[in-house]
């Protein structure tokens, strides 16, 4: 998805979106107040190593830092800024999880490696005003979050490869920024022309509507012309009266369409696709648009995002059969309206052309 800003001459690398908290205006240059900018509170360039930072001196503002396994559970504000983030997690710093957790983000790599399959990136987690800002998500996992206040996702990267997105609740107040500010997700080719919003869209076109009735009644199409054929050449063969004989040769048989076989291959193709695509698309995206979700029922569109990234491995041989279907199809439709074309013009007399 391209970039896209409240303002058009703003530009997504000069004015990163600042939290309320961090001071300051809402878009500027500076994303830090000078409280937040205190020596002793920066931490710039570092590494740390499966570390526990439990309370506001353990450093409030990291630039260019690695985390490599470590806890947050700090109730202070955490801003991170071009810093990556290896196996991390965060948790409520107390028992109170109710208390929301202010956290930025701003061109930051966050990571989590699939063999770590009972860790949660965030968990049981209430963000207020958080922001990931031209953040990369690399299997990051969210269990139990709930976005409040001015808490976006801003051109992020990665998230269909996130686990949990469905599951984040965002409160009713913030649904509206934060599905505009969604819609700047930037995604792969693959998640971008295949997912099961883009399917559902290609499925819907009467060309692939049809593919079922033709993968019907193609086959008994065929079948009918090798019967006729083959009684044809008994026909032929058999002894018969002479009057009898004189009928029987002006029966032919009847060769098959030229290309018959591929527009059976295609058929197949699409009506294998729409099989799938019925039974594994999930029902919200196959009920509804992107558009309907959001903008007619006010709902949250990562819910909707999440089930359209869903199955990726499915999603990619739909997406296949859909392509190489609708081509050979589309191809083959192509050339029979020409050659019908041509017969027409060669076998008509037009009065205008005299």
């Amino acid at each position: 998805m391209r970039w896209r800003t409240r303002n058009a001459t703003q530009n997504p690398e000069d004015y990163p979106i600042q939290p309320d908290w961090a001071g300051g205006s809402a878009i500027g240059h500076s994303f830090l107040s000078d409280e937040v900018r205190a020596e002793d509170k920066q931490d710039y360039g570092q590494l740390f190593t499966t570390k526990e930072f439990g309370n506001p001196d353990d450093g409030i503002v990291f630039e260019r830092c690695t985390f490599f396994n470590c806890i947050f559970t700090a109730d202070a504000p955490l801003s991170f800024s071009y810093c990556r983030l290896i196996d991390c997690q965060f948790w409520p710093g107390s028992d109170d999880k109710t208390k929301p957790r202010h956290l930025y983000f701003y061109r930051c790599e966050l990571r989590e490696r699939w063999s770590l399959n009972d860790a949660n990136t965030f968990g049981e987690l209430i963000l207020h005003d958080t922001s990931f800002g031209l953040c990369n998500f690399v299997a990051v996992r969210f269990f139990d979050v709930e976005l409040t206040g001015n808490s976006i996702f801003l051109a992020p990267t990665g998230l269909p490869l996130c686990q949990g997105l469905g599951r984040i609740r965002v409160q009713e107040q913030t649904i509206a920024d934060f599905n505009y500010y969604l819609c700047d997700t930037r995604l792969d080719y693959f998640d971008q022309y295949a997912s099961w919003e883009k399917l559902r869209s290609f499925g819907r076109l009467p060309l692939f509507g049809t593919s079922l009735s033709a993968l019907v009644s193609i086959p008994l199409l065929f079948f009918a012309l090798s019967y006729y054929n083959d009684h044809v050449r008994r026909l032929h063969d058999a002894p018969t009266a002479a009057d009898f004989k004189l009928f029987v040769n002006t029966l032919h048989e009847i060769p098959l369409p030229a290309l018959s076989f591929w527009l059976l291959i295609s058929t197949l193709l699409l009506g294998i696709a729409s099989s799938i695509y019925s039974l594994a698309c999930p029902a919200r995206v196959r009920e509804f648009s992107q558009s309907q979700w959001t903008d007619q029922f006010g709902k949250s569109g990562l819910v909707y995002l999440s089930d359209s990234w869903s199955r990726r491995r499915v999603r990619a041989l739909v997406a296949a059969f859909y392509w190489i279907g609708g081509a050979g199809t589309s191809i083959i439709l192509l050339i029979k309206l020409w050659n019908a074309a041509v017969f027409i013009w060669k076998n008509s007399t037009f009065g205008w052309l005299a």
